[in-house]
């Protein structure tokens, strides 16, 4: 990475995906492991969040490549993650991309696809722009890097 990029980062933008290309999205961005990631950051946000219904998930194409999902609900979520000892409040956005980290994370470890870990740091790259970006990194930290 150059000077300019480190001091000057582009911000990632993100663009919702229609429900009806999901799952098209889905395999184009996990390959084979595309059954495997809904049900994994479904299960995160679960446990995350007491506020996560197990509901429907909305998708999001960035535009270096990166992908992630997030609850389609409008109210913040009370989340609480023991692994990373944080406790707070988080948008349904900042939620999504929590649990997303997570389940790359957890899915490059296990099976260790390169595409996991691709997506992975897409999507952080993405994080480091958001409005919640602490908190995100609050959750995140110490657990994941």
């Amino acid at each position: 990475m150059s000077y300019a990029q480190m001091t000057h980062p582009r911000l990632v933008q993100a663009e919702k995906i229609d429900p009806s290309r999901h799952a098209e999205e889905l395999k184009r961005h996990f390959e084979r492991h595309h059954a495997l990631v809904v049900p994994t950051v479904q299960t995160l946000l679960q446990r995350m969040s007491r506020d996560y219904d197990g509901g429907e998930l909305e998708c999001f194409d960035l535009d270096n490549a990166g992908f992630y999902m997030r609850p389609t609900r409008t109210e913040d979520m009370h989340v609480l993650i023991w692994a990373s000892e944080y406790v707070g409040f988080m948008s349904p956005d900042a939620a999504g991309i929590t649990a997303c980290l997570y389940a790359y994370y957890l899915m490059q470890w296990n099976t260790g696809a390169d595409v996991m870990h691709d997506r992975y740091y897409r999507l952080e790259e993405y994080a480091r722009a958001h409005p919640e970006h602490q908190q995100i990194f609050c959750a995140t930290c110490d657990v994941l890097n």
